[in-house]
Formats: C-alpha cells, structure tokens, sequence
C-alpha cells in the first residue's frame, strides 16, 4: 500500500535479501572485502558471523555477483535448523560426482581427484556454507576434512563460511583446532550505529524511488536504531511497518511515536530482546 502512496518504484523494505540494496556501511564493506580477498588467494577460510537478520544472507548473493565470470566451482549449501546429515556427499552432490568413488577417511576419492582436475585446468572450488551454525558434530569433523584438502600449498576447497554470533564459541573449543587452523580471518559483523542507520534507511529509500516523501524526522531515526538495535533486518520490519502506519493516516511526516506504534505492530522475535538497550 506504502508504496503506491508515496510514489515508490520498489518497496525499499522487503524482507527479501536483496544484493542490489546492499548497504555498504564500514562493516559490510570490510566483510566483503574478506570474502573477496578469500576467492582471489585460496589461502584458506573466511568466516563471517554476525546476529540474525544482520544481513549475511545479502552479503552471500552480493557476492554472488564477484563469482559470475571467474574460474571458480562455488559449492552453496545451505545447513537446515536440524543440521545436514551427509556434508560430504552434499559437497559431492552439488559438484555432480554422487554415487561415485569409495570413500576413504570420511572422504571421496572422486571429490578428491576432480579438485585436482580443476586446480590443474586453472580454476578452483570454494565452499559456501550459509547457517554453518546448525551443523552437529559429525557436520563439523566433516567440514574440517572438507576445507583441509590440499595441494602442496594450496587449499583445494576453501570456505567462506557464514553463521551467527554463538559459532564463535564452537571456534574457541580446544578440539576444533583443525577449524581455526584453516581459518584466515573470523570477522564478526556488528549491529550498525545511530548514525549508520539513518544512512541505511536513506540509502535503501532512494533505491527504492524516494522522492523525499515521507520524511523520517531525527526522532523518528533515534527511535528505529533503539528499536531495532541496529540489526538491519530488524529496521527493515520496523520502517516497512511504519511507512504502512503513516501512509494510512495520510501523513508526509514520520515521527517517533509512528515508529513506536509500528514497533508493537510486529509479531516478537524469540532471538532477540526488542527494546530499548537500557
């Protein structure tokens, strides 16, 4: 409704992650250039964590766009809520090679020999796993095995692996070693602050066609980065729902106390405690 009223060409808050509305605040930005620099060298895994809704998801098709046109062979999986039964023969799947070779040490000779194929032709694999947090402990004696694999100096099936806040204690555990050894960088993405959540919100309001129409007014930002915490999915909810409020009543004016009432609007998140962070 929002979106006819005030003219927009796109809703500027879908809850869809989409890469064209990537904001590249000083995190994100940071974040990407990680991942980048993990595709370009091979070097080893890049892990990215960060609360839900703090926009790993946009991050993974944003880069999506750096895989197009380049020699690489990206495997993206992404790990249920109750974890993936088989990483291995996922990995296997995705490269078209089920159902061939033996296995040897929780490994596939076939996964084995076509990354060889592969380094040897020039190009290269890369693992992206989305939710790395939901897998068991099979799930990660397999993804140590996985990411390990090498050639001489080079890792033959590097992660970029993406996951929320608390896999960074399963990284601290003294017995996964292994995973912080093939691990490059382990970068958290932080919740943006006041400042930086006036510019996503702008920043995704002219993507979307503003014509400066409504104006969110200084409160009205205040409000939103209290509400949210600065989690961006968490602000998208919020000025979705607060562009609904006002275009119902008619107003070219958001203020605090519209953001307030689309606040209590929302179904509540079990995750996280929405609310002032004091």
């Amino acid at each position: 409704m929002y979106t006819a009223y005030y003219g927009f060409s796109s809703d500027p808050f879908a809850p869809d992650p989409d890469p064209r509305y990537f904001f590249e605040g000083p995190g994100h930005k940071r974040a990407l250039a990680y991942l980048r620099y993990g595709l370009s060298h091979g070097e080893g895994t890049v892990i990215i964590t960060g609360a839900r809704g703090i926009g790993k998801t946009t991050l993974i098709r944003r880069l999506a766009r750096h895989l197009r046109g380049r020699d690489l062979a990206p495997v993206h999986l992404l790990v249920p809520p109750r974890g993936l039964s088989d990483l291995v023969g996922a990995v296997v799947d995705q490269l078209g090679l089920a159902g061939l070779g033996p296995p040897l040490g929780g490994l596939n000779v076939t996964l084995m020999a076509h990354l060889l194929e592969l380094q040897q032709a020039g190009k290269r694999a890369c693992l992206v796993l989305d939710e790395a947090h939901h897998l068991s402990e099979d799930g990660l004696c397999d993804l140590e095995a996985l990411i390990a694999l090498r050639s001489g100096s080079r890792f033959l099936l590097p992660g970029l692996l993406f996951a929320e806040a608390e896999f960074r204690d399963t990284l601290r555990a003294p017995h996964r070693q292994p995973l912080r050894q093939c691990a490059t960088v382990a970068y958290q993405l932080n919740p943006l602050g006041p400042e930086e959540t006036v510019a996503y919100v702008e920043h995704r309001l002219r993507l979307g066609g503003w014509r400066e129409d409504p104006v969110f007014l200084p409160l009205a930002y205040l409000e939103v980065y209290f509400l949210s915490m600065g989690i961006p999915g968490r602000i998208n909810q919020l000025c979705s729902q607060a562009l609904l409020c006002a275009a119902e009543q008619g107003l070219h004016e958001i203020k605090a106390e519209t953001v307030d009432t689309a606040a209590t609007l929302l179904p509540p998140d079990p995750t996280e405690d929405l609310g002032r962070p004091w």
